[in-house]
């Protein structure tokens, strides 16, 4: 699974109105994550999915990690 196959539905709906099986996507383009883009949008999209703030931030921070080594 690539972001190309998540990203534009994703991109449709606001973050509260996303169905519970999305994560499950974005979880998957994480591990399909192919260069640091890829890791840094599946990152960002993941973060946006939790509900513990400590999660929210490590998720950012992965982002940014790999935002910034591209």
């Amino acid at each position: 699974m690539t972001l190309d196959m998540v990203e534009p539905s994703a991109q449709d709906r606001r973050v509260s109105q996303w169905p519970a099986d999305v994560r499950a996507l974005f979880e998957q383009a994480w591990v399909g994550r192919t260069d640091d883009y890829d890791a840094c949008v599946a990152a960002h999209y993941l973060a946006r999915q939790q509900d513990d703030p400590e999660e929210i931030l490590r998720w950012n921070q992965e982002a940014l990690r790999h935002a910034f080594a591209g």
